[in-house]
């Protein structure tokens, strides 16, 4: 995506929804959203409310884990 009309202030924010399926068919989904603020800087990314993917039980090397998608 070309972000180049953002003037320095300016902002934008995207959001997604990423769902997760397990190898039984069970998902989970959550929105995930990010803000772009417009400068003449080098661009810089802060997550807020990030939360680690735990493994409820089992081998966790035996899953399979994908993510797909454009940004």
């Amino acid at each position: 995506v070309d972000l180049d009309f953002l003037a320095a202030g300016e902002t934008i924010t995207f959001s997604y929804t990423v769902t997760a399926t397990d190898s039984q068919g069970a998902t989970a989904s959550e929105v995930v959203s990010f803000t772009l603020i417009g400068s003449n800087d080098a661009p810089t990314l802060s997550v807020v409310d990030a939360a680690p993917i735990l493994e409820v039980a089992g081998d966790s090397s035996a899953q399979d884990l994908r993510g797909t998608g454009l940004v």
